[in-house]
């Protein structure tokens, strides 16, 4: 990605549905399909982070190098 411009990133819910989100550089943002009123942000230089949803209980993660985020099951989520 270039510095400064942003791309849109397709975000992958677990019942197939798509949403687009923005992203530059090693961040990206998006809003989740339940309506949480602010942005869910998160970063995938130099690792990949995985991101809940405070709205929903929902958690995400960064597919390096695939430019996309997928919707993750609670059981895929590793304690921190």
């Amino acid at each position: 990605m270039a510095d400064g411009h942003f791309i849109s990133v397709e975000v992958v819910l677990k019942d197939g549905r798509t949403v687009t989100g923005r992203a530059n550089d090693g961040s990206a943002a998006w809003l989740c399909p339940c309506g949480y009123p602010s942005p869910l942000l998160g970063t995938w230089f130099p690792d990949p982070s995985v991101v809940h949803c405070p709205g929903c209980h929902r958690w995400y993660k960064f597919v390096k190098g695939r430019d996309r985020i997928e919707e993750l099951i609670p059981a895929e989520v590793s304690p921190r």
